[in-house]
């Protein structure tokens, strides 16, 4: 067969010698032929694309929006007066929200602050095994919770196991049960895949997804495709009812980054990777320490202030250093002016330290532990300014033991009063 194969291809060659020769004698040029082919093939490629581009066109204009989802289109009157208008915080209050369900939270500082940590403690709370973290209740979700380890995974477990430590076989079985764990890098990148955290959530039943950390979800944090398409990513997950958790650190501290974060703009990476969070929650601190600040760098409602936050490494729990007390502030004066009562808090303060003081002073008027009098207008700054007065309720809780921050029973996130009734008809 080999021998065929060589004396066919001598034919070949040799009839091309010789229909090169013929066509030089008659006064033709096999190259001008060759390129004279070639012309009518890439002519004929054009008109080919001509005609698809043509066809695609038609078909585009003839079909209008058949064969796209239409699903997520609903009525104003449902849009504004439905549950898409509630709040309803999964960590904190309604007053002061840390993270509302609708809407991802970023925990960011720099490496060794305990975002891992307060992250464990947030799982843990969401599978109802504690009521609360840093004080602020959390409410249980109903389904699972996706942890996405793919930031030292065996580090991570060692945390993790701390806080787990004294747990009794029946919290081990709501461990076994309702949280699913994540190893390594994602299954595949999120830039050819933007519904792979959604798809990942849904194929193990979950409805919180915390991913640790941003840097191993997205290759390249600093450009804008790669962070609008993560922001797309969490866009798909909130809107198929799958709440978002990221974690989140700066470039190693250098003469440009050495300063704590004051606002959205100071975090590394594309503007997208924070532009579709509802919350950030800022830590700051040296590696290890201790003692670490945290504060709101994007808001829901209420700031919680400047918190001290103490972190117990051993057994992997944190919290809140004790603050100042409004409420026991005003018992001692007797009487306050928001200008007062913020100077009680910081040093020089601004008229926007003023203004959270004022907030503060009128929580305590809703919850019937203080009364204002209403200031007047006009005058020298600081005369005429309202006062606010503990009323006999607030000097009796004044002094007392607080209670204890309990999240209600049965209560979850998501759409009603009744526990994990948020279960969302997916668009997607």
């Amino acid at each position: 067969m080999l021998a065929e194969a060589l004396v066919r291809e001598k034919a070949n060659r040799e009839a091309r010698r010789l229909l090169d020769q013929e066509e030089t004698a008659a006064g033709s040029d096999p190259y001008a032929r060759m390129v004279e082919t070639e012309e009518r093939r890439l002519k004929a490629r054009l008109e080919a694309q001509a005609r698809v581009a043509e066809q695609t066109q038609a078909r585009r204009e003839g079909g209008g929006l058949d064969g796209l989802d239409l699903s997520r289109a609903v009525q104003g009157g449902e849009f504004l007066f439905g549950a898409d208008a509630e709040l309803e915080p999964i960590w904190g209050s309604t007053d002061q929200t840390l993270w509302a369900a609708g809407e991802a939270v970023m925990i960011h500082g720099p490496q060794g602050t305990g975002k891992t940590t307060l992250a464990q403690q947030l799982v843990k709370a969401l599978l109802g095994l504690q009521p609360e973290v840093l004080g602020f209740a959390v409410a249980p979700t109903r389904k699972k919770v996706l942890y996405l380890a793919m930031d030292r995974p065996r580090q991570a477990a060692r945390a993790m196991k701390r806080l787990y430590a004294t747990c009794t076989e029946k919290e081990r079985a709501v461990v076994d049960e309702r949280l699913v764990v994540w190893k390594g890098p994602l299954p595949a990148p999120l830039l050819s895949h933007p519904a792979l955290l959604r798809d990942l959530a849904r194929h193990f039943s979950c409805d919180v997804i915390v991913v640790d950390s941003l840097k191993d979800a997205v290759a390249k944090l600093s450009d804008d495709e790669h962070g609008s398409n993560y922001n797309t990513a969490i866009q798909m997950c909130l809107v198929a009812g799958i709440q978002v958790c990221d974690l989140h650190h700066p470039r190693k501290a250098n003469a440009d980054n050495a300063n704590k974060a004051k606002s959205v703009d100071d975090i590394y990476g594309s503007t997208w990777l924070t532009a579709g969070h509802g919350s950030i929650v800022n830590l700051w601190g040296k590696t290890g320490d201790l003692v670490v600040e945290l504060s709101m760098l994007k808001l829901v409602n209420d700031d919680v202030g400047l918190l001290n936050v103490v972190h117990d490494h051993e057994a992997g729990v944190s919290q809140v250093q004790e603050q100042f007390d409004m409420l026991e502030a005003l018992v001692q004066k007797g009487a306050l002016t928001a200008a007062a009562a913020a100077a009680l808090t910081v040093d020089a303060p601004k008229a926007n330290d003023v203004e959270k003081a004022r907030r503060r002073l009128r929580q305590l008027v809703k919850a019937g532990l203080a009364d204002e009098e209403a200031g007047t207008r006009g005058g020298a700054p600081g005369v005429g300014a309202a006062v606010w007065r503990p009323t006999e309720d607030g000097r009796k809780v004044a002094g007392t033991q607080k209670p204890t921050t309990t999240m209600s029973s049965g209560r979850g996130f998501g759409g009603g009063a009744a526990a994990g009734s948020w279960a969302s008809t997916d668009p997607f």
